[in-house]
C-alpha cells in the first residue's frame, strides 16, 4: 500500500530531524508518511555529527516510516532510500548525466555529491523497530560546498523545489512498498546497477581505523562486501565511510 505522506512545511527550523523525533515522542501514534520539510534549515547535521550546509533554495526535509522490523534491515532501508531519491534525480537532469551511488546513502552527480541521507533508528522494542526517521538534504540550485554539486547544474530546465520533493516521496513509497511486499532482491539489483564497477579499489574508514580493497558487492541485508589482501579475502562492513582510491 503507498504511503499517505502528509507534509508539514516550515519557513525556518533549527533542525527537520529533531523536530520529526520530538514530534514523535510527544506522540507515539504519530502517523507514517509524516514529513517535516523546512525551507531553511539552521542548524543541519548529516552522519557522523557533521554539518550540512543547507541554502534557502535547496531541500531538507525527513520522513517518519514505521516498518517494525529486525535491526539488522535499516542496510535495506538505507539502501532503498538512496535507490529511491536517484531515480527521481535521473527524472529531471539531462540525459548526459546520471547519479550514481556510493554506499552507505550518498548519492552523486559526475562523481560530486549532491544529495546525503541520515537514518535514525528507534529504540528497539520486542527485538524489532518500531520506526525510521529518515533525513534527507539534497542540493537544487547551489552546492554550498566547493567539493559537492547540485540539480539545477545539470539540466536546462528549472527544477521546482516543491514538486521535486514530491517525486522523491512517490519513488521512495513505491520502492518501500516493493520492500514490503517482495523483499530486497530487485531493489539490491537496481542498486548494484548504479554504484561503482565490481572490482573497482576502494578504501573504506571506519571511526579512525581504514581498509582498502577492491568493490565486490552489496549482500542481502545492504552490507558492503569487499575484497581485500592477496588472498583475496572477503569482508563484510557494516558502518563506514567509502572513497575511491
Amino acid at each position: 500500500m503507498a504511503i499517505n505522506w502528509l507534509i508539514q512545511t516550515y519557513d525556518q527550523l533549527p533542525s527537520t530531524q529533531d523536530r520529526l523525533k520530538e514530534a514523535v515522542a510527544d506522540n507515539p501514534d504519530l502517523a507514517e508518511g509524516t514529513v517535516i520539510h523546512a525551507l531553511h534549515q539552521e542548524s543541519g547535521y548529516g552522519r557522523h555529527g557533521r554539518i550540512w550546509q543547507s541554502d534557502p533554495d535547496n531541500l531538507t526535509f525527513s520522513i517518519l516510516i514505521k516498518p517494525n522490523c529486525a535491526i539488522n534491515r535499516v542496510g535495506q532501508i538505507a539502501i532503498l532510500s538512496g535507490l529511491s531519491i536517484a531515480k527521481a534525480i535521473d527524472d529531471v537532469i539531462a540525459p548526459e548525466h546520471s547519479s550514481t551511488l556510493k554506499w552507505p546513502n550518498d548519492i552523486l552527480i559526475d562523481n560530486r555529491k549532491c544529495c546525503g541521507i541520515l537514518i535514525d533508528a528507534a529504540p528497539i522494542k520486542d527485538n524489532k523497530v518500531p520506526y525510521f526517521i529518515i533525513g534527507i538534504g539534497i542540493n537544487i540550485a547551489s552546492a554550498p560546498l566547493e567539493t559537492a554539486t547540485f540539480l539545477q547544474d545539470h539540466t536546462k530546465m528549472t527544477v521546482d523545489r516543491d514538486k521535486f520533493m514530491k517525486g522523491v516521496l512517490f519513488s521512495f513509497s513505491t520502492l518501500y512498498t516493493q520492500w514490503q511486499n517482495n523483499g530486497f532482491d530487485d531493489i539490491r539489483a537496481q542498486w548494484l546497477s548504479k554504484t561503482y564497477d565490481v572490482g573497482c579499489d576502494i578504501g573504506v574508514k571506519i571511526d579512525t581505523h581504514h581498509i582498502q580493497g577492491r568493490f565486490d558487492t552489496i549482500d542481502m541485508l545492504g552490507n558492503l562486501v569487499i575484497t581485500c589482501g592477496k588472498n583475496d579475502e572477503k569482508r563484510k562492513i557494516t558502518s563506514g565511510e567509502v572513497f575511491l582510491l
